[in-house]
């Protein structure tokens, strides 16, 4: 793009630093994309291709030999220049074009690639001291995230230093979507946004848009959780008297700590609502979403509460099942519904839990009892069907999924959670119903679904 990156040479066989050198200012680091750098450099691009062809399995490598030769035909074919799309993927289309066989980017096994045919890059900070290096340009990345970001905002700063500012209580005024600032041949982008502190909220610069845009929408549940007066201590006394006994022995740490989960809840679902139309940057929109959960928040406080105190009341039952059915003959399967419950019933799980699932959760929860009552007749099935579950679930926590999900889980980790659940209705408690057709296969093909 526009930056200009130092690029050196090092012929040490054996050395970890053999072969290209990227270097890279720390305060740039945050706005490299890895596309186009496994291209190397045109004069090492012939070795390179002989090597990624050597390294494709054999039922694809039997057909495009000799490697040096195709690799040679293939440059010719060549722009000079990197494209956006990865050289693995313009390998693989030639294959298949020419070769007449299935081929994909993934197919090329780069561990197999020699290093020195690998780009290092290497990190250094204003006064061209290096700090750190590796292959993984996206690994640097994580690993000097909150360095890269202290530095991108001192440099702006210095030019545009009266738009950071602290005590920001609302979304006061719409804040510019980048500043740009010349450093040596590079051009370092820094992204003001709205940003929770320890105390209040405050405008900061970021390293990266997505940074910006995760503390943004943080900030701005923040600010409105804060400017909403809660009608907390109204809607706990006119709940029914079976409701309130339910909340009241919740897991959260007092009924009020409860209610304010459920003030939580209803803010992150009309702030999802309102992001899924535009983005709440402004003031005028940050008071008109305000002003619309302020005048429906006490009958939606009343529907949410009612609702976690159906889900408390299922998991009570489910509890007692398990309890009154304890026999050293289903310990296994005792354990696995015990964990089951634990994972949706715990201290947060109403925001936790989400606007889309919370209405099923009593369902998930009867499905749990019904299975524990049941096993007496249905010991070996349940072991069988317990092994489709497990499965499953070891899919999904490979994958990156835990139970409960923070907060930030990207989507297709939240969709394979909820798959899960509906799995377990399908297969020990089917008169209950799950939602959708769903199969381990199923909860698969969502994880491999990254948005």
């Amino acid at each position: 793009g526009e930056q200009r990156l130092r690029v050196s040479y090092r012929f040490s066989p054996g050395d970890e630093r053999d072969g290209l050198t990227v270097h890279v200012p720390l305060a740039v680091l945050p706005r490299l994309s890895p596309a186009g750098f496994d291209w190397l450099v045109p004069g090492m691009r012939e070795e390179l291709l002989t090597a990624m062809i050597k390294a494709l399995p054999k039922q694809i490598r039997r057909h495009i030999v000799p490697a040096g030769d195709w690799a040679r035909s293939m440059l010719a074919e060549l722009p000079e220049a990197p494209t956006d799309q990865p050289l693995a993927a313009v390998l693989a289309d030639r294959i298949q074009r020419k070769a007449h066989i299935p081929a994909g980017a993934a197919d090329v096994e780069w561990d197999r690639v020699p290093g020195h045919l690998q780009p290092t890059f290497l990190i250094e900070n204003e006064r061209g001291k290096p700090m750190g290096d590796g292959k993984s340009l996206t690994e640097l990345q994580q690993r000097f995230g909150g360095q890269a970001t202290k530095r991108v905002a001192q440099v702006a700063v210095k030019v545009e230093h009266e738009i950071e500012r602290d005590e920001v209580a609302t979304l006061d005024t719409e804040l510019p979507d980048f500043i740009d600032v010349r450093q040596g041949g590079n051009v370092v982008r820094a992204y003001p946004g709205y940003t929770k502190v320890k105390g209040g909220h405050a405008v900061r610069m970021h390293a990266t848009e997505r940074e910006r845009e995760a503390a943004r929408l943080e900030a701005v549940t923040s600010m409105l959780e804060a400017s909403i007066a809660t009608p907390a201590s109204y809607v706990t006394a006119n709940l029914t008297q079976t409701e309130r006994l339910a909340l009241g022995s919740s897991p959260y740490r007092s009924t009020n700590a409860l209610m304010d989960d459920v003030l939580g809840h209803i803010v992150d679902t009309e702030l999802a609502a309102a992001e899924a139309a535009a983005p709440v940057t402004t003031p005028e929109q940050f008071e008109a979403l305000r002003t619309r959960i302020s005048s429906g928040v006490v009958e939606r406080m009343f529907d949410v509460a009612a609702l976690a105190a159906k889900s408390l009341t299922a998991a009570r039952d489910a509890d007692r099942e398990l309890r009154d059915g304890a026999s050293i003959s289903f310990m296994a399967q005792l354990a696995d519904a015990r964990s089951q419950l634990d994972g949706l019933i715990y201290d947060g799980f109403i925001r936790r839990t989400g606007a889309a699932q919370l209405e099923r959760l009593p369902v998930y929860l009867a499905g749990i009892a019904h299975r524990v009552k049941r096993l007496p007749e249905t010991a070996n099935r349940d072991r069988v069907w317990m092994g489709e579950a497990l499965e499953a679930t070891e899919a999904f926590t490979k994958a990156g999924g835990t139970v409960p999900l923070p907060k930030d889980a990207p989507e297709h980790l939240v969709t394979a959670r909820w798959m899960l659940e509906e799995l377990r209705l399908s297969l020990f408690a089917q008169q209950l119903g799950a939602r959708g057709p769903v199969s381990v296969q199923r909860i698969r093909r969502a994880l491999e679904t990254k948005s």
